[in-house]
């Protein structure tokens, strides 16, 4: 339409072009989105092992508020790995502690002479 607009005098060729390159970011993004939704199915299949059709409408759980919220912070603070590094940060300090005191150790008696 903005072709035949330009054609007949009625629109710069400039708007010509900028509706050309919208078009074009339409159609990659257009692609991207499909794209990503193709992934999301695919993750989806390994998190179910169900296969899944480009279109299907996924159903949206709603909690019906029988079951406790799980506290993201306490979870995560339990988990072996946090406790792990948790007791390895514990043991740098230590270590720059332990440090500390015996490079104050080894030069106190000559600060007080």
């Amino acid at each position: 339409m903005k072709k035949q607009a330009f054609a007949a005098g009625q629109v710069s060729y400039e708007d010509v072009l900028k509706v050309e390159a919208d078009i074009a970011n339409a159609e990659k993004e257009n692609t991207a989105i499909r794209k990503e939704f193709r992934e999301n199915l695919e993750r989806l299949y390994s998190y179910t092992g169900k296969t899944y059709e480009g279109d299907v409408e996924v159903e949206v759980l709603i909690s019906d508020g029988r079951k406790d919220i799980v506290d993201v912070r306490m979870a995560i603070e339990n988990t072996p790995e946090y406790r792990a590094r948790v007791k390895e940060l514990e043991a740098n300090k230590l270590k720059a502690k332990a440090a500390a005191n015996n490079f104050l150790a080894r030069y106190l008696p000559l600060w007080t002479i």
